[in-house]
């Protein structure tokens, strides 16, 4: 610890950031205590920070068995006609969900209290594009969802984080895998993913879906453009400042 108490701030934050732990506070007597409890724990060096972009992570995802692989969903062009996409609805996002640790059946019964599904409704899903593989079983979803406590994010300095989820098209429609390169994406199970399968369930339940070919389809930022309204500023002599009168 004495060790560490020489080191400038600047060095503790930069210590921490190369082992992937995640801090708040900047008084250097906390840092210094986190410093050296991943010391002494034998935290190892992350080489990408904040950001998880392994490509023996995500390839593993877009395994479909006997050493066949799908293409990184990124690689693809996508399309902002979602229309084409298959129908998600709740239950799909429960059975996707529920295999994992970090969420459980009496959670997932309260859906509308997650941390990803207040994202969607807040409108932090930045953009959504469909993915179309030449295995017609197979389609994706590719977005970019901006931080939710950070305006950018501390490594790439960009303002938004990208993730893609794997969709198998069967009898019923199959949440195969996702990817995130926030820091809680590679398991496929963070609060971008999360709001990222609200907003395409929430699109496919509440328009209409028609093919392209007849007119433009489009995903649209409903949650967003109704945040940016809601804020727009009217002059004050618009303002209604009557009172209504009540007869007794």
């Amino acid at each position: 610890m004495d060790s560490f108490r020489t080191k400038s701030v600047k060095h503790l934050q930069e210590f921490l950031k190369e082992r992937g732990v995640v801090f708040s506070d900047t008084r250097k007597a906390d840092l210094v205590e986190l410093c050296t409890l991943a010391l002494e724990v034998n935290v190892e060096v992350d080489p990408d920070g904040l950001v998880e972009d392994r490509e023996e992570v995500w390839s593993e995802k877009i395994s479909i068995g006997n050493n066949n692989f799908l293409m990184n969903p990124y690689l693809i062009s996508g399309s902002a006609d979602i229309s084409a996409l298959p129908t998600i609805s709740i239950f799909d996002i429960y059975n996707y969900l529920v295999s994992f640790d970090n969420f459980n059946h009496a959670s997932l019964r309260e859906y509308y209290k997650m941390e990803g599904y207040c994202m969607f409704k807040d409108g932090y899903v930045l953009s959504i594009q469909s993915v179309s593989y030449d295995l017609k079983d197979y389609t994706a979803i590719k977005a970019e969802v901006k931080p939710r406590t950070n305006d950018k994010d501390p490594v790439t300095k960009l303002g938004f984080y990208r993730c893609w989820i794997l969709l198998k098209k069967t009898l019923e429609v199959c949440i195969q895998s996702a990817y995130c390169t926030c820091k809680g994406g590679l398991d496929g199970c963070c609060r971008n993913v999360v709001a990222v399968l609200f907003e395409v369930m929430d699109y496919s339940q509440d328009f209409e879906k028609t093919s392209c070919t007849s007119q433009q389809c489009v995903w649209i930022r409903r949650a967003c453009e109704a945040q940016r309204l809601s804020k727009k500023p009217i002059p004050a002599t618009d303002l209604d400042t009557s009172v209504l009168s009540t007869s007794r």
